[in-house]
C-alpha cells in the first residue's frame, strides 16, 4: 500500500498515515479491496467530521492511495490492485522497459504537476479503481507521484531507475534512490518495490 497526502491541506500526511495503515491491515485480512477502500474512506469521514467539530478553521485532510496484493505463479506476477487518485503500479520488465498499470492519464511533462482533478479519500462513496493483474517477470513498485511523473515524463529517469532497481538494492541505497535530484519537481516520493526472491521459481 502506498498513500501521499494531497495538496496543502493540514493534516494530509495524517490521512495518509491512517489510510496506508487501515488498507495493509485490512488487505491482510482478505478484505476485498473495493470493501477496504470504503471502509477506509468512512474512517477518514469520521475523523474529519470530529476535527471540523473541535476546530472549525482545521483545513481537513485528503490522501491518495493504491494498493497490491500479489503472488507468484511460475514467472508471472498474479494479483489485484486498487488506486483511488494519482498514486499508481508500474511494471519494470525483466529488460529494463517501464509500464504504469494504474492511474490517470499522462497529460503531460507541461502540464501543472498538483493537479485539481485528482479525486483523494475521503470522497462521497469510497469507490476505487480495481483491476487484475498479470505481467511476466521482472518487479512492481507502487509509488506516489512524486517518483511516478517524473518516471512518466523523463528517459534518464526511466533508465537509471530502471538500472537501480533491476535487482533490489540495499533499503538505505533505495531510500536515497527514491530521493533522486529533478529539477523543478519536490512532491512526496513513497516507493514499495517488489521483487521476486528467485527467478527459477
Amino acid at each position: 500500500v502506498v498513500c501521499d497526502g494531497v495538496g496543502r491541506l493540514g493534516r494530509s500526511d495524517e490521512a495518509a498515515t491512517l489510510a496506508s495503515r487501515r488498507l495493509a491491515t485490512l488487505g491482510t485480512e482478505g478484505v476485498p479491496w473495493a470493501e477496504a477502500f470504503e471502509l477506509v474512506n468512512r474512517e477518514l469521514h469520521r475523523v474529519v467530521d470530529a476535527l471540523a467539530a473541535a476546530d472549525p478553521d482545521d483545513e481537513g485532510m485528503a490522501t491518495t492511495a493504491v494498493a497490491l496484493s500479489v503472488r507468484r505463479r511460475a514467472n508471472e506476477w498474479i494479483g489485484e490492485v486498487a488506486s483511488v487518485g494519482d498514486s499508481t503500479l508500474w511494471h519494470l520488465s525483466a529488460d529494463g522497459q517501464w509500464t504504469v498499470l494504474t492511474g490517470p492519464p499522462d497529460i503531460g511533462a507541461d502540464a501543472v504537476y498538483h493537479s485539481s482533478d485528482v479525486v483523494p479519500l475521503p470522497s462521497p462513496d469510497g469507490a476505487c479503481e480495481r483491476q487484475d493483474v498479470q505481467v511476466k517477470g521482472g518487479a512492481l513498485f507502487l509509488m506516489s507521484d512524486g517518483v511516478a511523473n517524473p518516471l512518466r515524463w523523463s528517459r534518464d529517469v526511466q533508465d537509471a531507475l530502471a538500472e537501480w532497481w533491476e535487482r533490489p538494492p540495499d533499503p538505505f541505497v533505495f531510500a536515497a534512490q527514491v530521493a533522486f535530484a529533478r529539477k523543478s519537481h519536490v512532491d512526496d516520493r513513497t516507493v514499495v518495490g517488489i521483487w521476486p526472491d528467485d527467478e527459477a521459481r
